[in-house]
């Protein structure tokens, strides 16, 4: 849950946050994936029988919540592989919702990779950490140069 809960935590604390990246997370929309009568499935079994659970585990109900506190204060930056068909789908969406909300952030599909941490982190590893450097510069949280 690496992607999902670090988008999860920054749509719901963005207050904590300078910037984002979700690498392939997957973002769905939870609080509509509530059902009572499946107690024992996912993610019933660990969001429990309680619909407000599922609302506020919900990165789409969190970000329209906190769209003030996001917007223009948040960098996000998500990216997905074309051939992770159990990613892609939810990672579209929320890039689709982001625009609608007018949330400026950075969208990347990766051609041809499929869900591989690795490989993907090969190919992205020093724009990463420059924008998280330029994210911590932006907040004044590190000197400029």
């Amino acid at each position: 849950m690496g992607g999902r809960g670090s988008t999860r935590l920054a749509m719901t604390y963005p207050e904590l946050f300078c910037s984002l990246n979700c690498q392939a997370g997957n973002v769905p929309r939870t609080s509509e994936m509530f059902d009572q009568n499946a107690t024992d499935s996912h993610p019933n079994n660990y969001l429990g029988p309680n619909k407000q659970s599922f609302v506020d585990n919900d990165a789409f109900e969190q970000l329209k919540k906190n769209i003030d506190r996001i917007r223009g204060k948040l960098r996000i930056n998500i990216l997905c592989g074309t051939k992770d068909p159990g990613h892609l789908v939810s990672i579209r969406d929320f890039h689709q919702e982001l625009l609608e909300l007018d949330v400026d952030h950075t969208y990347l599909e990766i051609e041809d990779m499929d869900h591989d941490r690795k490989a993907t982190m090969k190919l992205y590893s020093k724009i990463w950490f420059d924008y998280h450097v330029e994210s911590l510069r932006r907040v004044g949280a590190l000197p400029r140069g």
